[in-house]
């Protein structure tokens, strides 16, 4: 049998940053968090967009009108999800370290994209 322990250091990295010890550890712990959050963010915001080719697989099957309308919410409302869960990963405002240094890569993006995620972040009230 193997068991799999975890150890919260955010709690041990905000002990740190109230004594004011150790600054370079807390802020390897507050990167590791923050990359840990981004990493989960991205991940359910694919798995939505995986849940609504799932749904659509399935409604090319033929469907009652209900059930097309249901399947059109679900859809709608995961791909909104996966979209707020986008914005709020590569969000570079609030508490959340900036690890995905998007002020240097915003030149690279498309107008049309940074112009949707500024806006979805603003909507959303993603900035922290």
């Amino acid at each position: 049998m193997r068991v799999v322990g975890r150890i919260d250091l955010t709690s041990l990295a905000r002990d740190l940053r109230d004594s004011g010890r150790h600054p370079v550890l807390v802020k390897a712990i507050d990167r590791a968090a923050a990359a840990g959050s981004v990493r989960e963010d991205l991940r359910t915001a694919l798995d939505s967009l995986r849940q609504i080719v799932a749904i659509q697989g399935r409604a090319s099957e033929g469907r009652a009108d209900d059930s097309l309308h249901d399947e059109t919410v679900v859809t709608g409302a995961l791909f909104t999800q996966a979209v707020i869960l986008y914005a709020r990963a590569t969000e570079t405002q609030g508490d959340r370290p900036k690890l995905l240094d998007w002020p240097r890569h915003r030149p690279r993006v498309p107008a049309a994209g940074r112009s949707c995620q500024d806006h979805v972040a603003a909507w959303t009230g993603v900035g922290r």
